[in-house]
């Protein structure tokens, strides 16, 4: 599809290139370390708390989807 926006502009149905480099993997977000890990949980568990005491409380299933539940806090 990029290929396709890229060419239907030019006027062209296809287009002859060169590689200029070789192509560079890319890790696709988000992809954290762990301590980026741990500073992201523990930004999400003040917000919780902070919710929490405003009166929005999660729903207590969303643990099962592998989400935070704030019910308890």
């Amino acid at each position: 599809l990029v290929e396709l926006a890229v060419l239907k502009p030019l006027g062209v149905n296809r287009l002859d290139f060169k590689h200029v480099r070789e192509a560079t993997p890319i890790i696709p977000p988000p992809h954290r370390d762990e301590s980026e890990e741990a500073e992201a949980l523990q930004a999400l568990d003040e917000e919780m708390r902070v919710l929490a005491n405003a009166g929005i409380k999660t729903p207590t299933w969303a643990e099962e989807y592998n989400y935070r539940s704030n019910a308890n806090l």
